[in-house]
């Protein structure tokens, strides 16, 4: 697979450069609900993104309307709410929410108008009433008919005609249509008579005098309001009789002028306020939405727009929180246009005190009520198979960290979660909010670092995302897709990488699947088209060749391989990365690799020259091929990228591949030796793996059996813990030179004693000499058990793995070690060779390896016995065996 740019290049570098420009912010927390800000407002983001938040007009509105609703004779229709205001949650899947919007529709008489006084009416037409004020509640009147005035809804009360409720609804009531669906049912079940008032009352005027911090409504939109004037809708004091004469003002209309100069994050705040709601404190059903847009716009009246970012929403959605519990704690929360009105005066004591304690463990726990919002609820974009609890691990995990830098939490945490959101939505087929999600989180960091810091594009993102699913199917498909939807995407490395996933699933296919040819020729004309791009890397030629050599033909390969290092070896421009969705596309010491580190990532030039050397070997060009390799070792050797681990690696097997043992052994060792960081205790894995070493031997044709005292499992770990090799008895055929030892126990455990004349006298295994350099015959006794030397050969050597880093063991072919010592594995590999049937000679290269470990190891001693007699070796330094 391609990967364009210099082979050590990381993405998150270009972030790395923006940090060191500027002091790192601190971040910020939240104590009350124990959480860190920035995660908080990540979170938001994902939850509930900008693009699902819907603005719909009244045209809109009316048009939805328009084929299932028939408007009463002499009204007109006026839709507002939430729906037109932008501050409608997004529709969810599973359940509804109980509705707490008080109308969403007036139904408006063309002849009824309400006006401060009588005067001046003779000079309009229509039927013309007056407001009173029923002196009980701010806000609430009764709507006096003036003599000589005909409605047909009149109420007599104390010889004045009021107009009556009850009346005027039946009379201009909208017919729910029978085949209606149920949202549209549930909106025209909320339709309410409306009396227009062109002028605005006295009791809003501090509404229009009032001094706003934020500038926001604007004088002019506030005029435009006034001028327009308001509505009297049914509606009547909780605690008042007079339900059947009572009128609401209604500023519904105003709202939807100001809900439409509100910015997206605004609405984005208040629909997670919104949310936090439904969980937290919707019952009982005193607190309704006008309550929460009551609060939400006083808000809005105190923070400037400019102060409503992506990253300020969490904490302002927690202020509003704060200001419902002020509101129940003072008893008061005033209605925003009319603000002597107190719109919770009605609450009783006992459920103010409850809706407290609710209110106040919302905001104690604002982030798993939300999670909790995602369980019970499931908005359409959402995921069907996953909580979003569960996604957002990374940068919980990231927040418990408190790194105290925005850039380490963008990258731990963010990334991470972002991808993982994106990737439940691939595998559901929704490849559109996959991508959506990439670019948010592209801006998001575009945001926090600058565009110019930022090192890639959307369409980087997406390929990267692509390649990390780790599902063939879905990664051809998204690949697919990524082309076709965006143009600036076909460049020839994505091209180049679709032929790869093209290639991988040809190999994955029977022989007989009748799609073969097709795929075979679809891969086959895609490389093609991407190597014709006179940009194409050389990468992109070196992907099209493994795919050559895949299928067997290297001829082809290998012009395409001469042309990637006659472009690229004095620079190495670009890289191949392959992961396990490509592993059927590699060979087996490729796919050895990957196995092993979960991927292989090189410069195009040394896998094009591994690749070279084996297409030569194939077609028994092997003078060629040993031409070529020596080039391949100064390649290697003249690298100072961590991509010289793998690429000594490749070089080994390259050794290997033409017989060049000790060639391919000290490529290996070099592997090892660059990736030997720090220190840890290796004899544990010697200890844990003595099963392992036996089944490697045994696979050579060499059975070993366990007997005699202290060779329990338990005593031969102490035994290889203390730095002693095991006891045990191989099968070994007669004659062939074999002795028995007896180890001296210092520690009395029961263990066989030999003697040997030993000049440190520290414990160690002690026999007698005949020779001064001590390759000579030994005398031993006879009746110890015979000590298996190729066990003891494979631990010891593993256990001069000390200045080696393992961090983590993990299995891999035929011994379980850390990443890091794998190329131990090939080193005994290379010497194990399936071919050699050999036993002897088996064991000589055995010791011979032993021999160069302990060269390039701490002072010590190391003592080992082979079946044509003792091998003495002694280590006084790092030169001297």
């Amino acid at each position: 697979m391609a990967t364009p740019g210099e082979a050590d290049e990381s993405i998150p570098s270009g972030l790395d450069e923006a940090e060191e420009e500027q002091e790192p912010p601190e971040i910020d927390w939240d104590w009350t609900c124990n959480v860190a800000l920035p995660h908080f407002a990540f979170i938001t983001q994902y939850m509930l993104p900008l693009r699902h938040i819907q603005l719909k007009t009244n045209e809109a509105i009316k048009r939805e309307f328009q084929d299932a609703v028939s408007t009463p004779s002499g009204t007109s229709l006026k839709f507002v709410g939430s729906v037109t205001s932008g501050l409608e949650l997004p529709k969810v899947v599973n359940r509804e929410f109980h509705d707490i919007s008080l109308h969403t529709i007036l139904i408006v008489p063309d002849d009824i108008t309400v006006y401060k006084s009588i005067q001046n009416l003779a000079e309009t037409t229509g039927v013309h009433l007056t407001a009173h004020g029923t002196g009980k509640q701010s806000g609430f009147v009764k709507l006096k008919i003036n003599k000589g005035e005909k409605v047909g809804c009149e109420i007599e009360e104390k010889d004045t005609m009021y107009l009556s409720v009850e009346a005027l609804s039946n009379k201009y009531k909208i017919q729910l249509p029978e085949a209606s669906d149920k949202s549209m049912m549930k909106r025209l079940e909320k339709a309410s008579v409306a009396i227009r008032c062109p002028s605005w009352p006295n009791i809003a005027k501090e509404w229009s005098d009032r001094k706003r911090p934020s500038e926001w409504p604007t004088k002019e939109l506030v005029d435009s309001i006034v001028q327009d004037g308001c509505h009297l809708i049914p509606g009547h004091h909780p605690n008042s009789k007079d339900t059947n004469t009572e009128w609401e003002w209604d500023f519904s209309v105003a709202e939807q002028k100001l809900a439409k100069t509100l910015t997206d994050y605004q609405r984005q705040c208040f629909l997670l306020f919104k949310m936090l709601y439904y969980i937290g404190f919707d019952y009982p059903y005193f607190i309704t939405e006008d309550h929460l847009k009551w609060i939400f716009y006083m808000v809005c009246d105190r923070i400037p727009q400019s102060e409503w970012t992506e990253q300020e929403i969490a904490p302002i959605m927690l202020c509003l929180v704060d200001e419902v519990l002020h509101a129940l704690i003072n008893g008061e929360l005033p209605h925003y246009f009319i603000a002597k009105r107190n719109t919770i005066d009605h609450i009783p004591e006992d459920f103010i005190f409850d809706l407290m304690e609710r209110v106040s463990k919302t905001r104690q726990n604002a982030l798993q009520y939300l999670y909790r919002f995602n369980k019970i609820y499931k908005f359409s974009f959402w995921p069907k198979t996953q909580n979003l609890e569960d996604i957002f691990a990374p940068l919980m995990k990231d927040m418990e960290d408190q790194h105290d830098k925005i850039r380490d939490s963008m990258l731990n945490g963010l990334n991470p979660s972002g991808e993982a959101l994106a990737i439940c939505h691939i595998k559901e087929d929704n490849f559109a909010e996959a991508c959506n999600i990439q670019a948010d989180l592209l801006k998001m960091l575009q945001a926090h670092f600058g565009e110019a810091n930022v090192p890639y594009t959307l369409v980087s993102l997406l390929e990267s995302l692509a390649m990390s699913l780790g599902d063939l199917d879905y990664t051809i498909k998204f690949f697919e897709y990524i082309l076709d939807t965006y143009p600036e995407g076909r460049t020839y490395s994505a091209k180049g990488n679709l032929a790869c996933f093209y290639s991988n699933k040809y190999h994955t296919l029977p022989a007989d699947d009748p799609d073969k040819g097709k795929l075979l020729q679809k891969t086959k004309d895609l490389f093609q088209e991407a190597i014709s791009d006179p940009n194409a890397s050389g990468a992109t030629f070196t992907d099209y060749s493994n795919f050559l050599c895949g299928t067997g033909d290297h001829e082809t390969a290998i012009p395409y391989l001469k042309r990637v290092l006659e472009k690229e070896k004095d620079k190495m421009v670009s890289s191949n990365m392959y992961g396990p969705e490509e592993i059927a596309t590699v060979d087996g010491n490729v796919q050895r690799e990957i196995q092993t580190a979960g991927q292989i990532s090189v410069p195009a030039v040394v896998y094009s020259m591994y690749l070279l050397i084996m297409a030569y070997k194939k077609l028994n060009r092997e003078d060629e091929a040993r031409a070529l390799i020596k080039d391949f070792e100064e390649v290697v050797d003249s690298m100072e990228t961590v991509t010289v681990i793998q690429s000594c690696s490749l070089l080994g097997y390259a050794y290997k591949s033409l017989e060049m043992h000790l060639d391919a052994f000290r490529a290996f060792h070099k592997a090892a030796n660059l990736a030997a960081n720090h220190k840890k205790e290796c004899l544990e894995i010697a200890t844990g793996n003595r099963d392992t070493c036996k089944a490697i031997l045994a696979s050579q044709g060499i059975v070993v059996e366990t007997t005699g005292p202290g060779n329990s499992a338990d005593s031969q770990d102490e035994n290889i813990a203390a730095g002693k090799a095991p006891i045990e008895k191989e099968d070994i055929p007669e004659g062939d030179g074999s002795v028995e030892a007896k180890e001296d126990s210092p520690e009395g455990d029961g263990s066989d004693e030999t003697k040997e004349d030993s000049p440190e006298g520290d414990g160690s295994d002690e026999t007698k000499e005949d020779s001064p350099e001590g390759d000579g015959s030994v005398e031993a006794k006879k009746d110890i058990p015979e000590c298996d030397v190729s066990v003891k050969a494979v631990e010891d050597a593993l256990a001069t793995l000390e200045s080696l880093q393992l961090t983590e063991k993990k299995p891999f072919g035929s011994l379980f070690v850390d990443e890091n010592s794998r190329t131990f594995r090939r080193m005994a590999n290379s010497y194990f060779d399936v071919q050699e049937t050999n036993k002897v000679k088996q064991h000589e290269r055995l010791i011979e390896i032993e021999a160069f470990f302990c060269q390039n190891s701490r002072g010590g001693q190391h003592k080992h016995q082979n079946q044509s007699g003792l091998c003495y070796i002694q280590v006084q330094d790092k030169s001297t065996c």
